[in-house]
């Protein structure tokens, strides 16, 4: 018999060590030796849980969707009104506390992005969260009074992989904990009135 609980933290801990490995080294490298060295397996052990790479891959994206999805969730039910619906999205994808921020998340999103570009599998679970985000904002924007909501979240959407980009590429770029912020701008200045309340 399957202990389901040590099953799910054996591959919690091969999925963290594939982020690991995958932020140091790019999917390419990330073999399963390296990803077995990472977590302090052995690559038997590691394909014991998961076929192959990129079954880890789709994991991590999972992981990281759902983790996104549930900030969002949170943050918008938690708003009172529409302008507040539109900063409480901006501070769920990117508001970090900067002196515990932690990169591995937007440059783990950063590679799965670039990843994407090249593997169908890869390409469709991202863009399934990318058309899921993009529609977010644009119900968003619609009920806050933006004039073209659509092309309002194609712009936020855009600015939100942007940062992410940025926070894996060139760390610093971006002031620490501003990110946030320039969202909340660009899509205020889209409102009528600048979103004033």
């Amino acid at each position: 018999m399957v202990d389901r609980a040590s099953t799910d933290v054996r591959r919690a801990q091969i999925v963290d060590a594939f982020r690991t490995v995958l932020v140091d080294v790019g999917y390419d490298a990330a073999t399963i030796a390296r990803i077995a060295r990472a977590a302090g397996l052995t690559p038997g052990l590691v394909h014991y849980h998961f076929a192959h790479k990129a079954e880890i891959l789709g994991a991590l994206v999972d992981g990281i969707v759902t983790g996104l999805r549930a900030r969002v969730d949170h943050a918008l039910a938690a708003a009172s009104t529409p302008v507040d619906r539109v900063d409480a999205l901006a501070d769920a994808l990117l508001a970090v506390d900067p002196a515990a921020a932690d990169l591995s998340t937007p440059s783990a999103w950063a590679a799965i992005g670039a990843e994407a570009t090249r593997r169908d599998d890869v390409r469709a679970v991202y863009a399934r969260w990318i058309v899921a985000l993009r529609d977010t904002f644009a119900d968003a924007l619609r009920d806050a009074g933006d004039p073209d909501p659509a092309a309002g979240a194609v712009v936020a959407t855009a600015l939100v992989e942007g940062l992410y980009g940025l926070a894996a590429a060139a760390p610093g770029v971006v002031v620490p904990g501003s990110a946030a912020g320039l969202l909340r701008g660009v899509l205020r200045a889209r409102l009528p009135a600048g979103g004033a309340r």
